[in-house]
């Protein structure tokens, strides 16, 4: 029990109280919560007037009674006396996680994609006053329960969940009692694209709206590119010049997104973002050139044979070369050259019962035309 005086009247307060005076001519007493507090020695006919300071942490839901009583003589005890209760709930917040994506470099390629690029936020929230365990998937009305669901507990006062963000979808926890502390890291490892620039955020949920960000900066350049041109010729006594042979050009890139390969006058087929081919048929004089090959991808070029000609690119014997495209060779040529097989004719003369004539001739020409004239002569 405290007892003190003011204006020559003597006071005593008893119940769990936390502190006890005088502020501008009332009384001012501090209680925790579901605790009571009893003032006597207050005289007879005093107004009583109970008003409660705003919290931080609470806000006041209701005094009651809510207007000024004067004190009166208990019929039962014949003790004067009144009673207020004075009813306080938690204030809630929310907490906002924010993805911010910066670039080390003007040569770092900035896409639209990268604002899809999600990364782990592992989110504790602890208290020290209250067990926020009962704040989370208690089915109790009268708790406005922190959402999302799935919070795992470690004890009562403290729960965590990991939240996937990226900068075009951030996450809200809501209803997130004051007073609750929390911490918020990343758990991701620095990788050739990204870095992580802020580390790990801690504070108190002490307004309605808190916002927590976490910065990672992109660090892998602009990709290099490069060219693949095949060419073809043909040679020889008998070759034609007119006919089309098939190339299959097949890109592989373990690490870039490889399917923005160009090339007019092809098929280009995209596998997957790391295997792409190329298709095509050329002829004598004729050539083909595949574009936006990225540094670092490796090409095999092959032509299909044709029993009537031999095939030789850049000058070896073969019909397939590999390579890859990179800051050494940013542009490679595959020359194709076909050379016409020699043609062996063997003609017999022979009766209409299949026996050979003696003393036949013949006469080759060159052409058509040049045996018609011949035989007109």
């Amino acid at each position: 029990m405290e007892e003190t005086d003011y204006k020559g009247v003597s006071y005593s307060v008893s119940g769990d109280i936390r502190k006890m005076g005088y502020r501008d001519g009332y009384g001012i007493i501090e209680i925790k919560a579901n605790q009571t507090a009893v003032i006597s020695g207050i005289p007879v006919g005093t107004m009583v007037d109970v008003t409660e300071d705003d919290h931080k942490f609470h806000e006041k839901v209701r005094i009651t009674p809510d207007t000024s009583t004067e004190i009166v003589i208990d019929k039962e005890t014949g003790e004067p006396g009144v009673e207020r209760e004075v009813v306080n709930k938690r204030k809630l917040g929310e907490l906002d996680l924010s993805k911010v994506i910066t670039y080390k470099s003007s040569e770092v390629a900035q896409e639209d994609s990268d604002k899809d690029v999600t990364f782990p936020f592992t989110v504790t929230l602890t208290s020290t006053d209250f067990n926020i365990a009962d704040y989370i998937n208690t089915g109790n009305p009268s708790i406005d329960g922190i959402t999302p669901n799935g919070w795992s507990q470690t004890n009562a006062k403290s729960i965590s969940m990991t939240f996937n963000v990226s900068a075009n979808a951030p996450q809200q926890i809501k209803n997130i009692p004051y007073g609750t502390s929390y911490t918020v890291t990343e758990a991701v490892t620095d990788t050739e694209t990204w870095k992580k620039i802020t580390g790990d955020v801690n504070g108190t949920i002490d307004s309605e709206l808190t916002t927590v960000s976490i910065t990672n900066e992109k660090q892998k350049k602009k990709p290099k590119y490069g060219d693949l041109t095949v060419t073809k010729s043909t040679t020889g006594s008998y070759a034609d010049t007119d006919k089309q042979f098939s190339v299959l050009v097949e890109f592989e890139n373990s690490k870039e997104n490889i399917s923005g390969i160009t090339a007019s006058g092809a098929t280009v087929t995209v596998d997957s973002e790391h295997f792409v081919k190329v298709s095509f048929e050329v002829k004598d004089g004729s050539s083909v050139k595949i574009s936006q090959i990225i540094y670092g991808t490796s090409y095999t070029v092959t032509e299909t044979t044709d029993g009537e000609y031999t095939t030789t690119v850049n000058g070896t014997a073969a019909n397939t070369v590999s390579g890859m495209i990179d800051e050494t060779t940013p542009s490679f040529t595959a020359a194709f050259v076909n050379t016409a097989k020699p043609v062996l004719i063997k003609i017999i003369k022979q009766d209409g019962k299949g026996n050979a004539v003696s003393g036949a001739q013949f006469a080759i020409y060159e052409t058509k035309a040049d045996a018609e004239a011949k035989n007109n002569n």
